[in-house]
């Protein structure tokens, strides 16, 4: 026999009840702030984050700094090292790998539902920035190539109409955007535009297949500069720290001599 519920009426004109907006709080704002120069590299990796320096440029206790940066740490921006502080979170290979090869598996298959969802305007709109981006790349200017790199990726990822691919895209994008501003610091290489142009002829002709497999190949090439990057940047940083322990050695002679 089915189990008795009562028969619960609700009164009528029953108001929800909320708690009143609040303003955004200081720890909100150190987190953007602190955040958005790691993703660009003005904080570079390997930094480190003293909460009292923080908090004295951005005019805060370090009660906000501190909270600040347990949620960059929980967002895998930043590490605490025991005996040594919070600094900006190095990435190995096996991170860049696995960051990538996903980005391979889910924008192929966004590229895929994006080739008959985008509309002509949309696709009309990615030629003209990547024509412009193009003049840009030959006066010498590669930042309009990395802010179309930037808009084309997002455009299909919006264009595939799956929203739970979008939220999973928006948890790996604070990576992507770290990692392309990384790859912006060394020359210039082919990795950001390899092809761009073969993407979006094949999403004029809405032609899925060959849609996934430039953008695959696209992905690809980026994540095998970027470990070239990554390579030079942890050579220079060796070269740093050598000179540095050099200058300390030398400094301790002279005033063993003194």
């Amino acid at each position: 026999m089915a189990a008795y519920r009562p028969n619960r009426v609700r009164p009528r004109g029953r108001v929800a009840v909320f708690e009143p907006i609040r303003q955004e709080n200081l720890t909100d704002h150190v987190y953007r702030a602190v955040k958005q120069r790691i993703l660009t590299q003005e904080i570079e990796i390997g930094t480190r984050l003293r909460d009292e320096a923080l908090a004295a440029q951005l005019g805060v206790s370090r009660t906000p700094v501190r909270e600040a940066l347990m949620r960059l740490h929980r967002d895998g921006l930043v590490e605490i090292v025991p005996r040594s502080g919070t600094r900006v979170r190095s990435f190995t290979d096996s991170d860049i790998d696995e960051i990538y090869d996903l980005r391979i598996v889910l924008e192929s298959f966004a590229v895929r539902k994006a080739a008959s969802r985008l509309t002509d305007d949309g696709i009309a709109r990615l030629r003209e920035l990547h024509q412009k981006a193009e003049a840009a790349l030959e006066a010498g200017n590669p930042r309009p190539a990395l802010e179309f790199d930037r808009e084309m990726h997002a455009a299909i990822i919006d264009a595939s109409g799956n929203t739970k691919l979008q939220q999973f895209m928006a948890t790996i994008n604070d990576y992507v955007t770290l990692f392309r501003n990384l790859g912006a610091l060394t020359p210039f290489h082919s990795g950001f535009t390899y092809r761009h142009a073969d993407i979006i002829r094949a999403l004029e002709r809405r032609d899925a297949d060959a849609a996934a497999r430039a953008l695959a190949e696209h992905i690809e090439t980026a994540k095998r500069e970027l470990f070239r990057d990554v390579q030079h940047q942890r050579q220079a940083q060796i070269e740093t720290e050598r000179r540095r322990l050099s200058r300390v050695r030398r400094r301790r002679r002279d005033q063993g001599r003194q």
